[in-house]
């Protein structure tokens, strides 16, 4: 599920892990520079307003400002992630601020934003997010939304990836969005990519839980219609790979209740983290050792408070999820052979019931879904969108799914994106979406 390489921290008996370091990130940027004709993901020049990077836990934000009435533009970045106190009372998506960066190392007009949503246990909050807006004017009419789902980074505050953006040595938190926006800049899309709940805003960010990042990227294609100078047609496609695969998916099914004004074109889903519960019992056989699924238990029960956290961790999982918590950094650092989990969620309840609530698919959802997936992909079975494609069929959505003959997890991400955007593009102008849906 996340935005992971093929190699595999020590410990986590092939649980899934982003925390390799930047080796990977060099193979995913010199194919995407290789095959789209250039572009990298950072210029290279730092953003002095840029946070730092030993951010505070996101459970506890620190600073906190009255909230304003109506969009406002901020030069500095800390005065972008302020938490407003209290949270507006503001229907979900409203825009609350933007930054315009300069030197991104992303296409286009670049922007942070911060805009409303709503938790998984539906209170009111904040969340933050990037948007990216092509150069020049808009078409008549508008231009497309494109909402994405990035793939996992972390828990942490300074793992959001809109605080990457100018920020030397955080590249690697912008990877995915350079390959998407390589795509999607030429075919005109307006792209809103969120950071998901938590990440930057109040609260634990709930990995994997469904709700929370389906609301999150709908919320964040709402809010980019009220930046400067954009106009947006009233069409919405959503895109994202390995956990954004899995937000992808929840933004898919809960957007004719969430966005009922837009009309979804299509959806994109990468190597979708949707079978939680296989997820992690592959990931963790006969043992539960290794950071993911305590990263997993963390997310469900910072989503749902009838979940014991304390109770299913051991006191190296809770030494784990803390430093976990406090840095993104730290997740590079975890070599840990101690056991984490206390019990085993994929069967113990309420857990077992709380990772089914977050596995997508229980409905038809909205539109056509297009699934691309490696059948070299370690880190997420290609079965898994199997039985992903199967149940969605048999509720009667129309699913397209391409098994691509090559490339790791992260590395198909770049045909994943080049034929996902396509393929959107197409519905966009016309195409009559293909269904391999078993007969």
């Amino acid at each position: 599920m996340p935005w992971a390489p093929d190699r595999v921290p020590r410990g986590s008996h092939g649980g899934p892990g982003r925390w390799a370091g930047t080796r990977w990130l060099a193979r995913v940027l010199a194919l995407a520079a290789l095959v789209v004709g250039g572009g990298t993901c950072s210029s290279g020049a730092s953003d002095e307003s840029s946070p730092g990077t030993s951010g505070t836990p996101s459970t506890a934000a620190t600073t906190t400002v009255p909230p304003p009435t109506e969009p406002r533009s901020v030069r500095e970045a800390e005065q972008l992630y302020a938490i407003p106190d209290p949270i507006p009372d503001a229907p979900p998506g409203t825009l609350l601020r933007y930054q315009r960066v300069e030197r991104s190392g992303l296409p286009g007009s670049v922007y942070r934003i911060m805009y409303t949503s709503t938790t998984a246990a539906g209170d009111p909050t904040v969340v933050t997010g990037t948007a990216v807006v092509p150069p020049g004017p808009a078409p008549d009419g508008g231009r497309p939304v494109l909402t994405h789902g990035h793939g996992s980074t972390g828990l942490a505050d300074d793992c959001a990836p809109s605080r990457a953006l100018g920020r030397k040595g955080s590249e690697q938190l912008l990877a995915e969005l350079s390959v998407l926006t390589q795509q999607t800049t030429p075919a005109g899309y307006v792209v809103a990519s969120s950071d998901y709940e938590g990440q930057s805003g109040p609260g634990r960010h709930p990995f994997l839980v469904g709700v929370s990042e389906g609301r999150s990227m709908l919320d964040a294609a709402v809010a980019v219609g009220s930046l400067p100078d954009v106009e947006t047609d009233g069409t919405l496609s959503i895109a994202g790979y390995s956990q954004g695969g899995h937000a992808a998916v929840w933004a898919r099914q809960l957007a004719a209740e969430r966005t009922p004004d837009l009309d979804v074109v299509g959806t994109v889903a990468g190597a979708p983290s949707t079978e939680l519960v296989d997820l992690l019992r592959s990931g963790a056989q006969g043992s539960m050792l290794g950071s993911f699924p305590a990263m997993v238990a963390a997310g469900q029960a910072a989503g749902d408070a009838e979940l014991d956290l304390d109770a299913a961790l051991t006191r190296a999982g809770r030494s784990m999820i803390e430093a976990i918590d406090d840095s993104c950094a730290a997740m590079s650092e975890l070599e840990s052979s101690a056991e984490p989990m206390r019990v085993d969620i994929t069967t113990e309840e309420p857990w077992h019931r709380a990772l089914l609530d977050s596995t997508p698919g229980q409905t038809m959802g909205t539109g056509p879904l297009l699934i691309v997936h490696s059948r070299e992909d370690r880190n997420v079975p290609v079965e898994q969108s199997a039985t992903l494609q199967r149940r969605l069929c048999a509720r009667g959505a129309n699913v397209e799914r391409r098994v691509l003959p090559e490339g790791d997890h992260v590395l198909a991400a770049v045909p994943t994106y080049q034929q996902g955007i396509a393929w959107l593009a197409g519905l966009d102008e016309g195409a009559r979406p293909a269904s391999t849906c078993p007969r």
